[in-house]
């Protein structure tokens, strides 16, 4: 297992077998109504888990989930999987970052301790962050501004031209 950083509370690391039913937990709680604009699709199985995870062990994706971003898990400190942090490399020494939290698990937190460790774990290397959030979803805005992340404008993303996204970045 490779750890990418720890905060207080959490450990952003890679996923592992045994993380598949967090995972499938996770993609069953309501955080799907925001993951289907994206092209990810629901998973009906813990079988379907196992295969999301096998893929993003070997930096693949998968059918389901067809992001083609690093995942990475959010784990509490006792080994439960709450989330999955995305990055994908940008132009100009830029990471984009996103995160999926189980709703279980909001109102804690855990949001804006995992976007200000890695915001943090990336200056450390050099590296600026930018997000990008729904229009609608003001509930991660203020988490990004919170996180000391300013807003930038609206924009579009390739591979989505038909979703206007807020963008904020450090």
């Amino acid at each position: 297992m490779e750890i990418l950083f720890k905060t207080k509370r959490l450990t952003i690391r890679t996923w592992q077998k045994s993380d598949a039913a967090d995972l499938y937990e996770l993609l069953n709680s309501d955080v799907f109504e925001f993951l289907d604009v994206y092209g990810w699709k629901p998973i009906n199985t813990l079988k379907d888990a196992q295969s999301i995870v096998a893929y993003w062990q070997e930096g693949k994706k998968h059918p389901l989930c067809p992001s083609n971003k690093t995942q990475q898990a959010i784990a509490l400190k006792n080994g439960k999987v709450i989330g999955t942090l995305v990055l994908s490399e940008r132009i100009d020494d830029t990471i984009q970052v996103g995160f999926i939290l189980n709703s279980n698990f909001k109102g804690k937190g855990y949001a804006s301790e995992t976007l200000t460790g890695i915001i943090q774990h990336l200056e450390t290397r050099g590296l600026k962050t930018v997000a990008y959030t729904s229009i609608g979803n003001a509930v991660a805005q203020r988490v990004m501004e919170n996180a000391g992340m300013k807003y930038q404008c609206e924009g579009k993303l390739d591979d989505l031209p038909f979703v206007t996204f807020a963008v904020y970045s450090n």
